[in-house]
This record gives C-alpha cells, structure tokens and sequence, in this order.
C-alpha cells in the first residue's frame, strides 16, 4: 500500500500520472485520495515575506509553528525562505502520531531524511535513543521512514510555568557570566557576547521556540549536560543557567580547538551541524563576533 505521507506529497502537486492512479485505484485508495485532493486543492497558502518567523505565521493562523513544520515538511523551524509558499490549514497526513497533551509541547520536530537512524538523530540532538522512542512512541528503534515526523525534545523535563524563572538584573546577570568564564577558562567577552547575543543579558525570559533564560539553553541541552557533568543544574536559576551555558561553551571550545567562529556557530546551530554541513547562519556569526569586539 502506498504511504499515506507520500500519497498527500503527491496530490499537494494536483497532477497524478495515470499509471500511478491505477495504482491508487486498485489498492483501495480511492476514497482517501480523493478526500486528499479535495483538502490539496482547498488548502490555504501564505508566501514568506522579509521578516516573517514561522512561529509568527503560526500565530496570525492561529496554529503553532510545530504544526506548520509538520504540514510543510519544514525540517528546522527556525529556517524559511523568502518566497516560500506554505500550507497554513490542512489537516496533516502522515506517519507520525499526533503529540498528546499528556507528554507535553513538542519543542523540536523533524522530518526524517533519507539515509538517519534514530541513533545520529539522538547524537545530534544531545539525547538517548530510548527518550526519542519514548516520546514518539516508536516500537522499533531500527524501524523510521524518510518523510516521517519526529519530535526531538518535549517540555516536561523541568517546569515550563513562566513565573518558575528567577528574576536577575542585567548587572547579576553580567557579574555572574564573568564569574563562569572564568571558573571555565574561557574568555570573558565570548561569554558576555553570546549572553548578549541569546538575551540582552536577561534570566527572566523564554523564547517561542523553548530556549531558556539568560543562556537561551534548549531543555534537551541543559538535559545532556547535566548527563555528562553528573550534574542537576536547573536553567531556571541564573547561576545554574549561567553555569551549563558555560559548561557548553568549554565544551564546544575544547571540540573546535578555540577557533571562535566555528564555537559560535555551533552555539546557535549545535557542534554536530557545523561539523557535518559547516556554518550555516553567518549573520548570528557576524553578530556576536561584534559584540566580543565591543566587549573587549
């Protein structure tokens, strides 16, 4: 039988090749692939303009940026393309089953690729194989498909309640990232800089896409340092946030042999992809590598 992922790809395009609708026909998918030619040809559309976020989007369709990720095949949801036209209404259809409230938001989803396997994805993601398996409910951890949608990291592993965060001024926030480069040996105005770069120095925020505090740590990050540190540091305190931002920092120092550009790529965009496919957001790059000069 043909997937049902493959056969929505298919219909978004609204053409179908004879032999291939045979196909359909004769495997009892007739009803569905017409229903998915209705909701293809019905479906709302939405160009990307300068400035727009998918997060944005989502929220002038009412709709989260997970799902619109999810519709689209979108693979990062922090990277979109001026002039790229999106689904923002369909009703999704694929592999992947629907997250449950019960197991919390999903922070980061993605769409498999040919060629992955459940273990690079957990290398790459900073988590194990069996909370991938877990929290998309995979019975096979040999078993995933290109095209099929997995959530890489749920909230739910310390507390998302807003009013949980400890609240810092700007010069606590600043005294404290000094005291951290150099408990970790690293210089202090790359430290100062990406603070500045994540937060503006500030302890008391969450961004759209789940990133915590004044080091802006994703949940499965400060979750995989705290693996390796044999460590409990909560992100919502500022010297525990401020400590496995750091913690990583060393990390990343130690892993590029203290060449500044490929550690603040890999801060934004994570050591695994700027090894694999180099660096790929030059303007968070130029960004922070200012703020080091003006901090110097």
């Amino acid at each position: 039988m043909l997937p049902m992922h493959l056969l929505w790809d298919i219909l978004r395009r609204k053409t179908i090749p004879l032999a291939l609708f045979a196909a359909i026909c004769s495997s009892g998918l007739a009803y569905s692939a017409y229903s998915a030619l209705q909701s293809a040809a019905s479906c709302p559309t939405y160009t990307i303009h300068a400035g727009d976020t998918l997060n944005n989007i989502a929220n002038r369709y009412h709709t989260t940026s997970n799902y619109l990720a999810q519709l689209n095949h979108i693979r990062n949801i922090n990277i979109i393309f001026i002039g790229q036209t999106i689904c923002v209404g369909a009703p999704y259809i694929g592999s992947a089953p629907a997250p449950q409230p019960s197991q919390g938001v999903c922070l980061v989803g993605i769409t498999v690729v040919r060629g992955e396997t459940l273990f690079q994805l957990a290398q790459q993601y900073h988590t194990s194989v069996s909370y991938l398996a877990q929290i998309n409910n995979l019975r096979n951890i040999n078993t995933i498909y290109v095209g099929e949608w997995l959530c890489m990291a749920r909230s739910g592993g310390y507390s998302s309640v807003y009013g949980d965060l400890q609240w810092a001024t700007q010069p606590q926030v600043r005294q404290t990232l000094l005291a951290a480069a150099d408990r970790n040996g690293l210089p202090r105005n790359l430290v100062l800089a990406i603070a500045w770069a994540e937060s503006n120095w500030t302890q008391h925020v969450i961004s759209w896409d789940g990133g915590i505090g004044a080091m802006q740590l994703m949940p499965y990050t400060a979750n995989w340092l705290n693996n390796a540190m044999h460590t409990n540091y909560n992100p919502y305190y500022l010297y525990d946030n401020v400590q496995l931002g750091t913690s990583y920092l060393r990390f990343l120092w130690n892993t590029f042999n203290g060449n500044l550009t490929d550690i603040i790529s890999a801060y934004n965009e994570g050591a695994y992809n700027v090894k694999t496919r180099g660096i790929f957001n030059w303007f968070y790059v130029n960004r922070v590598e200012n703020y080091i000069r003006l901090f110097s």
